[in-house]
């Protein structure tokens, strides 16, 4: 395929020239070259195999607002996220079982890497392991004017004109932040209004005093700790 054949010479040609290729430059190469394969931001892993996840992703992107129930309390959030210090590589320790990470084939050891662009937007790559192999979903967020940066509109779609539009952004808010260790927050609280989503991300492994630390954080806004199941191989 033409995607995979794009993609796999910029691999070869990082590798051979690591300081050619910065990463955003990298993420940026793939974002234009799964929309030239998909319309409706369907990603495929390097193996070939189809991107679930970015399907999936999109349809709650373009739903997930519109669920929370009105009898709910507003979802708070941290008072304040300095962006610089949440990019990088994360690890999912825990979320809420969802319909693009889980099904018969379900997303196990998933990373999301953050990447700020210089219009100021975020480049999104989600990845995780299947059965079937390796799974990627691309992605932009842009932060939500007045939240101190800490609540983000993501969008999966893959096509300017919806992202434009504004059609498919899903609410994407940190309601909890760990502390700052080489100048990158250690662990976050990610979730959304309705409370039917959530992630506990980390840059590494947490112990069990951290993790009851998350919980209680999780409970107070509303979630329950039962929600959470852990989909990792170690």
């Amino acid at each position: 395929m033409e995607i995979k054949n794009q993609t796999d010479s910029e691999d070869r040609a990082k590798r051979r020239n690591p300081g050619k290729y910065s990463e955003v430059q990298y993420l940026d190469n793939r974002i234009a070259g799964i929309n030239k394969q998909c319309s409706l931001g369907r990603a495929r892993s390097r193996k070939g195999y189809p991107g679930w996840m970015a399907l999936f992703s999109t349809v709650w992107l373009f739903f997930g607002s519109c669920m929370s129930a009105p009898d709910r309390k507003p979802l708070e959030t941290v008072e304040k996220l300095d962006v610089v210090k949440y990019l990088g590589t994360w690890q999912e320790l825990y979320r809420i079982p969802n319909s693009f990470q889980n099904g018969d084939d379900p997303c196990l050891d998933t990373t999301a890497t953050y990447r700020r662009r210089k219009d100021g937007k975020i480049l999104v790559l989600n990845r995780c392991e299947r059965s079937s192999g390796t799974d990627e979903a691309t992605g932009l967020a842009h932060v939500v004017e007045g939240s101190e940066n800490s609540k983000l509109k993501v969008n999966f779609t893959g096509i300017w004109l919806l992202r434009a539009l504004g059609i498919g952004d899903g609410n994407y808010f940190v309601i909890g932040l760990g502390p700052v260790e080489d100048r990158q927050y250690q662990w976050a609280l990610v979730g959304e209004p309705s409370r039917k989503y959530g992630w506990i991300l980390a840059r590494k492994k947490l112990p069990s005093q951290t993790l009851d630390e998350i919980f209680r954080i999780a409970e107070d806004a509303g979630y329950s700790r039962e929600q959470f199941q852990a989909f990792r191989r170690d």
